[in-house]
């Protein structure tokens, strides 16, 4: 741990309020992002080429929305790096924690690229061309979202290490700490339950319960950067 924090204008203690702004900005963000999620609505007969107009045709929206989480979860993981600092990066839990964090946002950005620009973008390109590449596009985004479903797989499991890795090293404080790290536990369980229960994984409310869950976490760790002085 760190010495405690006498001035709160230091610049340690600038820091941590810094950090927990940033976790608390990003949350709210990500969940006006999520609202704006469009849905793939392909209409007509559902031909390659009502597909390709259905893709094209959200893929500015998806762009802003995939683009702005991948920003925001760069931005987490730095605040995060805080956090982890403050706990005691020479604690081998909490740097699993932010070793594993920081690969879940590696794998996270992949995803956003996959679906928020590689699916509209092949989308146009095929819609634009010939016939043969219009013919195959519905195997061509099959394959593309069967990658995504695997990076998806890889990110939701690398935060949920991290998360109990963390939680294993708030769980041997005092207070604030314990209580911090009992919702860890909760919270790294989630994406384990959604792969393991029939029927989750797949279902779009679990995955939003996921991410519903996973920020209040982040919410209880910005409470602790911005409202704790000593460490």
């Amino acid at each position: 741990m760190q010495d405690d924090i006498a001035n709160p204008a230091s610049g340690r203690r600038f820091a941590d309020v810094l950090a927990g702004l940033i976790i608390l900005a990003g949350s709210a963000l990500a969940v006006v992002l999520f609202m704006n999620h469009p849905e793939i609505r392909v209409g007509g007969t559902h031909s390659p080429t009502d597909l390709a107009a259905a893709f094209t045709s959200i893929a500015a929206q998806m762009q802003m929305v995939h683009g702005g989480l991948a920003v925001i979860f760069c931005f987490q993981t730095v605040a995060l790096a805080r956090f982890s600092q403050r706990l005691g990066l020479d604690r081998l839990s909490v740097l699993a924690g932010l070793g594993f964090f920081a690969i879940g946002t590696v794998f996270l950005i992949l995803g956003a690229i996959l679906e928020g620009f590689a699916a509209g973008n092949l989308a146009a390109q095929c819609a634009s061309v010939a016939q043969p590449c219009n013919a195959a596009l519905p195997g061509l985004l099959k394959v593309l979202f069967a990658i995504l479903d695997s990076v998806t797989k890889v990110w939701m499991a690398a935060y949920a290490i991290a998360i109990a890795s963390w939680a294993l090293a708030l769980l041997t404080g005092r207070g604030a700490e314990r209580v911090v790290g009992l919702l860890g536990v909760i919270a790294c369980a989630a994406p384990v339950a959604m792969f393991v229960v029939p029927g989750l994984e797949n279902s779009e409310p679990a995955f939003m319960s996921v991410f519903a869950i996973l920020g209040l976490w982040l919410l209880s760790v910005a409470a602790m950067l911005i409202v704790r002085r000593a460490w």
